[in-house]
């Protein structure tokens, strides 16, 4: 069956943007407590999961509030065509190497509270196209290759797949890159690759769930703070600095990218006014206002000295939870 005929309301909006009306399974748990006879089967049944289809937003959100441990939020379906804006200049995910200053919360957690799973593909993206093709490659067709380091196996697998996207579709634009990544099929991509190196998980120094977690959590980390829809960042008063120029002769060694560079780097504004009168701030705005990295904003919300305001993605901190943080 096609996927127009089984999406019958594919071309529906509520305002401006597209309705939820699709319910995955949780993938953020697959690799607790597995044992070898049953992870054949689950790798199984995490290829073939469909989402449950809603004829409304209202219908979707009653569905998931019923199955909070076995599902995540309603997503809305992605179309390539609907991101027709300029190329995103800045770094593409392989190019990404800021790390979690610190051990965050458990995924499992932070996928309930963080919704990083915010769409799926539709048939423009190609993307089962790509996704044959990518798992050509020795970075998916082998295991083991790093079992001191499984994460720089998953890492290298992700990689492979953003090449792939760049093969097939070219430069695209931020808020079409933030869809892809945010996708459930590309985490379902990496929770695969996750359950073929779990076979193995004797030859591997640290525990494959564990690189998981990594991985997801720096892929979250990447479109919170290079992707930021623009139009989530001027709504903040702040015009996010996307203009890296990358030197397309330079390795990801020679040229390394950090939040840090965009956030902290180029003339200070008046940092007052990035969040006079509004209630809340996103993240990237918040880690200007207090000219910190953004991953310290991060643990300032965990210990709770800043207050995050409702749930979801990009993050929305407290304005007034900011100014007492400042000034104390």
């Amino acid at each position: 069956m096609s996927e127009e005929s089984i999406h019958p309301d594919n071309t529906e909006t509520q305002g401006t943007r597209p309705l939820r009306l699709f319910v995955f399974p949780r993938l953020d748990v697959v690799l607790r407590g597995l044992s070898g006879i049953e992870l054949d089967e689950v790798l199984h049944q995490v290829k073939i999961m469909e989402p449950e289809i809603f004829p409304g937003e209202e219908a979707a959100t009653e569905f998931y509030y019923q199955h909070l441990t076995t599902h995540i939020r309603p997503v809305y379906r992605c179309s390539l065509s609907d991101h027709a804006g300029s190329p995103f200049p800045g770094p593409p995910f392989s190019r990404y190497h800021t790390a979690p200053a610190e051990t965050g919360l458990p995924i499992e957690v932070a996928f309930v509270l963080d919704d990083p799973i915010r769409c799926t593909l539709g048939d423009d993206w190609q993307y089962r196209t790509i996704e044959l093709s990518v798992k050509q490659k020795p970075s998916h067709k082998t295991v083991r290759r790093y079992p001191k380091h499984p994460h720089l196996e998953l890492l290298e697998a992700v990689n492979d797949l953003e090449s792939e996207l760049y093969a097939y579709h070219g430069a695209r634009s931020l808020d079409a890159l933030s869809d892809f990544w945010s996708s459930f099929e590309v985490h379902r991509h990496i929770t695969e690759h996750a359950l073929k190196m779990q076979r193995h998980k004797e030859a591997y120094d640290q525990p494959v769930s564990e690189a998981l977690d990594f991985v997801r959590e720096h892929l979250m980390n990447y479109v919170e703070d290079c992707l930021t829809p623009l139009a989530d960042v001027d709504a903040q008063g702040l015009a996010r600095k996307s203009d890296v120029q990358l030197d397309e002769r330079a390795t990801p060694q020679d040229q390394p990218w950090t939040s840090a560079e965009s956030m902290l780097d180029g003339p200070k504004p008046d940092l007052e006014r990035l969040i006079e009168e509004k209630e809340y701030i996103i993240l990237a705005v918040a880690a200007r206002y207090l000219e910190r990295h953004p991953d310290h904003v991060r643990r300032l919300v965990r210990e709770k000295k800043i207050l995050r305001v409702g749930q979801g993605r990009p993050i929305k901190i407290s304005s007034e939870s900011l100014r007492k943080y400042k000034r104390g």
